[in-house]
């Protein structure tokens, strides 16, 4: 969570600037928080389901009573999932996962910055142990926000994004140095009555590899 006080030297309220360039810290002029719920709701024999959620709120701070009527707060369903370990007989260490879910995210920390980020609805499995790395494999459903609308005027959009996850982490390549490579699919699906500018996009690809090195003052990704 978070919330500040400040004003602005020209005038009136705290203003933000660039957040995602020069950072967030003191240069946020919101309220947010996210609340996140949990509980393993069966463990017998090593086989555990955990059931997780998390629901989030932005506001501006500016009063008191802060609702969504008053177009001063919203509210997101970030995660709703449920969790289960110790159920596959080939890879008993694995999590078999289903529903949304923030999904293996990757940041630069100080301007909240996600380079790498295919978090939404869908399944998975998830740190099977292949060799000396770990082996995840998901598919995500996440149709962004700025994709074309239909034009029925009911919110639909004009594409369907189905994202196929591919990831192997943990590979030891020297001392305290490891490397994750990854590769993302994104297949588009259009709508019957997506415009010819929608249907004219392209599939995409994505490939990743991922050196992190650890240091004594902390680490290094590359």
């Amino acid at each position: 969570m978070r919330a500040g006080v400040g004003v602005s030297a020209d005038g009136g309220s705290q203003a933000a600037f660039e957040k995602a360039k020069i950072g967030r810290l003191g240069n946020e002029n919101d309220v947010y928080g996210e609340v996140q719920l949990g509980k393993e709701v069966y463990n017998n024999n090593g086989k555990t389901f955990y059931v997780d959620s998390m629901f989030a709120m932005t506001s501006n701070g500016s009063n008191d009573w802060e609702g969504t009527s008053d177009d001063d707060a919203n509210f997101a369903l970030r995660q709703f999932n449920v969790q289960a370990k110790g159920v596959l007989d080939f890879a008993p260490e694995a999590t078999l996962w289903a529903g949304k879910r923030y999904y293996q995210r990757h940041d630069i920390h100080i301007s909240d910055f996600y380079y790498w980020d295919t978090s939404g609805a869908g399944a998975g499995i998830e740190n099977m142990e292949v060799g000396s790395g770990k082996l995840s494999v998901a598919w995500l459903r996440n149709d962004n926000g700025g994709l074309v609308d239909t034009g029925n005027n009911d919110g639909s959009k004009a594409l369907n994004v189905n994202t196929f996850d591919v990831r192997y982490a943990g590979l030891p390549v020297w001392e305290n140095g490891s490397l994750e490579l990854g590769v993302n699919y994104a297949m588009l699906n259009e709508t019957d009555s997506a415009s010819a500018a929608a249907k004219a996009a392209k599939d995409g690809v994505m490939f990743t590899a991922e050196l992190t090195q650890g240091l004594d003052i902390g680490f290094n990704k590359t």
